[in-house]
């Protein structure tokens, strides 16, 4: 996982009644790194995250529903620098004439 997607989807950031996110996106550090991470016991990963130290702790069966085995070109240990390749992307945007959408 990309270390600012799993920052950002962080559990304890979240309402715990509404699950709306309490952190807005753009609050969390470009340079955010995992310091630390493992497996515990209740089978969940915990992770200490650089430069502020907070704790994040994850089910890792929700893990799994996110996890993709498909190299997605972002490499997670380049961090915030690993967006270059975006810049460059090629963007194919479907588009049709109104007319031909009104007549079917």
């Amino acid at each position: 996982f990309h270390p600012v997607w799993l920052r950002d989807n962080c559990p304890a950031a979240r309402h715990p009644a509404s699950s709306q996110k309490l952190v807005s996106t753009a609050e969390i550090p470009l340079d955010v790194a995992v310091r630390e991470a493992h497996i515990a016991a209740d089978g969940n990963l915990h992770v200490v995250w650089d430069p502020d130290g907070h704790r994040s702790t994850y089910n890792t069966t929700w893990l799994r529903m996110f996890a993709s085995d498909q190299d997605d070109g972002m490499d997670a240990s380049r961090g915030a620098n690993s967006n270059a390749h975006l810049a460059s992307a090629e963007v194919h945007v479907p588009s049709l004439c109104y007319d031909d959408l009104c007549t079917g």
